[in-house]
């Protein structure tokens, strides 16, 4: 059986031998039909980026008119047709020697041990983002531990010890949240979109799957339970996420910027006396041709945030009359996005952000808050935003007064 790595980098490779003769033509690079893939591209190319960069020691680059690319990022990208043209065909024998390079290192490692490779149940980055909560009367060394153990009997391909952990992280998790059980946080949870919502409730009916996997009695019946009965992962990412999200606090040292040259660096006082606007998506709902999408603006921070500047996917709404936003206060601001073109929902940017800019007025300072957006491919083609991910705070770059 191959390894889960080198299936996905074939399927990239198929989705690149599929993209790359529709691009020989600019009217079809602007195509729905090779946005839609580009997207897919993207996605896929994310998920392996990491062991593609290792197997190639680095990310490779090519020059295209005396202006060096990376060949990856510039070949899925939707910003340069000619750019994009031309750094394409360098990645099909790039893909080639990354599996011969993954298949290589499976018949070392099988000559040591013979076992199947499995993703991750939680991954990296969301254990990563629970390691770092800091709340005050909590401490999340158990739900690491917890996490880390769930992951590896995953792999293992241990449904008992699978199903009894979930059900684990599942009793102790409440708290994070503000609620004394799960079924309680399950339903009365104020969630970021009614898809959590759901995903939270299919986990607590499931609840029932670990409950025989722990305590059903020994008797002349067949055993039902394998790994097939594991509850989706979706289910249980989503609601860490949401506890990562409720815990949200700042390092006690500077935050550095990942690119300094448009953003600048915020200190520890900056931080502690800063608006803070969170969004959380409250509903998502339309037909064949509209789609209607409610968000609501709350700020936990310690100043006052006037907004600026609000838009999703590229589309910006009216702020007109739009009062400030009072530090820690249950105001908020319920901003409504509409896509009525059916056109606009297959044609989302290639990493499509929701972007919040705001300034507090006492310290003349503005700030902007982000987040990427999950995306969800209907059967039709049509592209749903299922929720906020990867939220960033940061001090906006200061503009040159003409």
């Amino acid at each position: 059986m191959e390894d889960i790595t080198i299936i996905k980098l074939r399927k990239l490779e198929k989705l690149v031998n599929e993209y790359r003769p529709m691009i020989r033509q600019r009217s079809n690079f602007y195509s729905n039909k090779a946005k839609i893939l580009r997207v897919k591209l993207q996605n896929l190319y994310y998920e392996l980026e990491e062991e593609i960069k290792k197997s190639l020691g680095g990310s490779p680059t090519a020059n295209v008119f005396r202006n060096n690319y990376d060949i990856f990022d510039t070949a899925f990208s939707g910003a340069n047709s000619t750019a994009s043209f031309h750094t394409i065909k360098y990645v099909p024998e790039l893909l080639r020697k990354s599996i011969i390079y993954f298949k290589k290192n499976k018949k070392k490692e099988s000559a040591v041990v013979k076992k199947t490779t499995v993703a991750s149940y939680v991954p990296k980055e969301i254990a990563g983002q629970i390691k770092k909560i800091k709340k005050k009367g909590f401490d999340v060394t158990k739900l690491t531990s917890l996490i880390e153990e769930l992951n590896h009997n995953y792999s293992m391909q241990k449904p008992y010890a699978t199903l009894s952990i979930i059900r684990a992280i599942m009793d102790h998790i409440p708290p994070l949240l503000g609620h004394r059980s799960y079924k309680t946080m399950a339903n009365s949870h104020s969630w970021p979109s009614e898809n959590d919502k759901k995903y939270a409730l299919i986990l607590a009916r499931d609840k029932i799957i670990s409950h025989s996997a722990l305590h059903s009695h020994i008797d002349d019946k067949k055993d039902l339970i394998s790994m097939n009965v594991i509850p989706s992962s979706l289910y249980l990412n989503s609601v860490l996420q949401e506890c990562v999200m409720s815990a949200i606090v700042f390092n006690k040292t500077k935050k550095t910027i990942k690119k300094p040259s448009k953003k600048q660096e915020v200190s520890v006082a900056e931080v502690k006396n800063a608006p803070v606007v969170l969004a959380n998506l409250q509903s998502a709902s339309g037909g064949a041709g509209g789609y209607r999408l409610e968000v609501i603006l709350q700020n936990i921070g310690e100043g006052i945030a006037s907004l600026i500047k609000v838009s999703l996917a590229g589309k910006t709404v009216d702020l007109t009359n739009r009062q400030a936003l009072a530090p820690k206060s249950d105001n908020v601001h319920k901003v409504i996005f509409r896509f009525e073109d059916i056109e606009e929902r297959k044609q989302f940017p290639m990493v499509p952000k929701l972007m919040i800019l705001y300034k507090d007025p006492v310290r003349k300072v503005e700030y902007e808050t982000s987040y990427d957006l999950l995306l969800e491919e209907r059967d039709d083609g049509l592209l749903n935003i299922a929720a906020f991910t990867n939220f960033e705070f940061e001090k906006a770059t200061r503009r040159n007064k003409k």
